[in-house]
């Protein structure tokens, strides 16, 4: 009888072993979307920013071939070039714990650095490869896309998230990312919803609402960094402070919530 006590608490602590290494492996899992999250939303908020700073001190007649963002160490910097993306014709540099002004802007023309040029360059590829390329990409009506290219260590990660024109949206799903090599050449492509999710926090029949939710497909088992930065540029135009989501293939429902910026498990 000893032995046989002694078995069932050995099997009932391996069973929380298990238990605790599995909730470690999804925090770890939530920590890294979190990270790259916070990266696409530093990027575009930033690139937000600047848009309407650019229409301010852009001088008259200056055409304007594109923009990219990147960032050095906690500065976010924003650079449009002129039409043939060779002179960088605006500059701006935001801190990320201050993405709505930035310490510095430059409206001097000058050469783009060798760090900018590269950056313009591989997002004009990939942006080509997928226009001409056999992807399928779908923008809805009353919707723009948003570019966003991030340069890992061994690869770029080019982002494809939708901007709304109508007020209190927020614009979940018909997101993409393409993940290409250092040349730009796409080696992996995903779309994590398979249409535009438009989301409310005010409806006719419920009233205001804080809190939304939606379902993942089988394919996209967690909350991804592009729900949590569109939902970080669009919340403050609604009353919502959290979304979750039901994982299909996990049979889980997470949530995010926008104060504490963390995703979090719900029992």
């Amino acid at each position: 009888m000893k032995t046989m006590r002694n078995l069932t608490i050995l099997f009932l602590s391996l069973l929380t072993v298990i238990k605790l290494s599995g909730q470690d492996d999804l925090q770890f899992k939530f920590d890294s979307i979190i990270q790259e999250a916070n990266t696409l939303y530093n990027y575009e908020k930033a690139a937000w920013n600047a848009s309407d700073l650019l229409k301010e001190g852009l001088k008259a007649g200056v055409e304007i071939g594109g923009y990219v963002a990147y960032h050095k160490n906690d500065t976010v910097i924003v650079v449009y070039s002129d039409i043939n993306q060779v002179m960088s014709i605006a500059k701006f540099r935001f801190l990320n714990s201050n993405l709505t002004e930035p310490f510095e802007m430059n409206f001097d023309a000058e050469v783009l650095n060798d760090a900018e040029y590269e950056f313009f360059s591989m997002k004009q590829k990939i942006l080509n490869s997928i226009i001409y390329g056999e992807y399928e990409i779908s923008i809805p009506e009353g919707y723009n896309p948003n570019f966003i290219l991030i340069k890992g260590q061994d690869e770029y990660r080019f982002y494809i998230i939708m901007g709304a024109t109508k007020a209190g949206v927020i614009p979940f799903g018909n997101d993409y990312l393409f993940t290409t090599d250092n040349d730009g050449n796409i080696m992996e492509n995903r779309k994590f919803h398979t249409n535009i999710i438009p989301t409310f926090s005010k409806y006719e029949d419920l009233g205001t609402v804080t809190s939304a939710m939606h379902s993942h497909i089988k394919s996209t088992p967690y909350i991804t960094a592009t729900d949590i930065c569109t939902f970080r540029l669009y919340a403050h135009f609604t009353d919502l402070v959290e979304f979750k989501v039901y994982s299909t293939a996990l049979g889980i429902t997470m949530k995010y919530d926008l104060e504490k910026n963390k995703i979090e498990l719900v029992e």
